[in-house]
């Protein structure tokens, strides 16, 4: 009964980035569907795993 739903579910899940993610955007690849993203400080190479932090609209922010 007090499980996350809809985009809450999604913090926390792993994804993979498809581009280079920096604070100016990228995308990931997340449940099977390409997602814009973006990180608060860091740059994150392609290819790399990420936990994904946050999602603001259709953009989800992720750490290593």
């Amino acid at each position: 009964p007090n499980s996350a739903t809809n985009v809450d579910a999604l913090i926390g899940a792993r994804a993979l980035t498809l581009t280079q993610v920096d604070p100016n955007g990228g995308q990931v690849k997340l449940n099977g569907e390409t997602w814009s993203a973006t990180t608060e400080f860091e740059t994150i190479e392609s290819g790399e795993s990420v936990v994904i932090e946050a999602i603001h609209g259709a953009t989800a922010r992720v750490k290593k």
